[in-house]
């Protein structure tokens, strides 16, 4: 029997409704119904990084390294210096880095602040910045 849905707006911000005692995506539901079926390790994946634009046209099925890159350039993971626990700014990133190695690791961790091993991070690209 048909029955209109109420969606439910969850805390992550995402549209979900109850199917057979089963919470489901908006967005997955749309996609399933107007493109296909989700492929094998796809995501629901919203092109203008509005998660209540469920617009087949916004939609899109992606991969989570696709997904994370669309929440990096929506704005929704700030990066660097404007990551709320963000200890150093872009520029003094690039001076560490352009520091080492002409001083060591330890100098420059006492200079800033942080600890060698961060220090250590930043100059070997494997921070998180």
């Amino acid at each position: 029997d048909w029955h209109d849905m109420k969606p439910i707006l969850e805390r992550n911000g995402y549209l979900r409704v109850e199917l057979a005692g089963q919470k489901h995506s908006v967005a997955d539901l749309v996609l399933t119904a107007f493109d296909r079926p989700r492929p094998p390790g796809m995501w629901s994946c919203h092109k203008d990084g509005n998660k209540l634009n469920n617009h087949v046209d916004n939609l899109y099925w992606g991969t989570p390294k696709q997904n994370a890159a669309d929440c990096i350039r929506h704005g929704h993971r700030p990066k660097g210096e404007n990551h709320k626990r963000a200890k150093l700014s872009d520029v003094q990133v690039r001076e560490i880095r352009a520091l080492y190695p002409s001083i060591t690791q330890q100098q420059i961790a006492d200079m800033y602040g942080i600890s060698q091993v961060y220090t250590g991070k930043i100059v070997n690209n494997k921070a998180r910045i």
